[in-house]
């Protein structure tokens, strides 16, 4: 998402049609994200949207990247109404690089979230050497301890490191992403750290559902 979402009817038209693509045969989703209702009533057409979800055995992420570029009143007052309506097949990220807003705060608590920051986004050595283990190199400790200093324990640049013969490259400048709040359900605690680890070198975030 970005400033230009930054409207009921364009947010939620986004945010449905997101769940849609899981259901493209859902004729009733369909008829009223495509109604002129939707586009004058998108928060109570999303709540009809949703309910004609038909529930399956399939695991789903729905995720919320950038919520900071979010400022909408309306949007943000509406959010928590329409995410306690999601099918229980969804896990819920929500991304920003800030506080997530106070109107999003209960809602949050009262799912048991888990926040995650930098620190458990960045690699240690040990798990840098783990990685490297895995895709059939081996690192000592101290060269392990080598690309942690290069990188900062940024999976993006552990991966581009781990194709290259040098253990160095240009200094990594320190990522935006170091504000990041990620809030899931409680299934991140009850993760293995090698499981984690996983989780977080993977490019998309759909497949962190356990």
């Amino acid at each position: 998402m970005d400033e230009y979402d930054d409207a009921p009817f364009v947010f939620y038209k986004l945010f449905c049609t997101g769940i849609l693509s899981i259901q493209p045969n859902n004729e009733k989703m369909e008829v009223i994200l495509n109604s002129k209702a939707f586009y004058s009533s998108p928060v109570e057409n999303t709540i009809r949207f949703l309910l004609e979800f038909t529930q399956d055995d399939g695991a789903y992420a729905l995720v919320l990247d950038d919520l900071h570029t979010i400022t909408n009143k309306k949007i943000l007052k509406a959010l928590p109404l329409i995410l306690k309506r999601m099918p229980h097949s969804f896990v819920i990220l929500l991304l920003s690089r800030n506080k997530l807003p106070d109107e999003l705060q209960e809602f949050t608590e009262s799912r048991g979230s888990v926040p995650i920051t930098a620190d458990e986004l960045s690699f240690s050595a040990e798990e840098i050497q783990t990685y490297y283990g895995a895709l059939g190199r081996k690192l000592t400790k101290a060269q392990a301890r080598t690309v942690l200093g290069t990188t900062g324990g940024w999976a993006i640049g552990i991966n581009a490191l781990s194709k290259s013969d040098s253990l160095y490259a240009p200094e990594i400048r320190k990522s935006p992403a170091t504000a990041y709040l990620l809030l899931v359900t409680p299934t991140w605690q009850a993760s293995r750290p090698s499981t984690r680890m996983v989780r977080l070198s993977s490019r998309r975030t759909v497949d962190w559902i356990p």
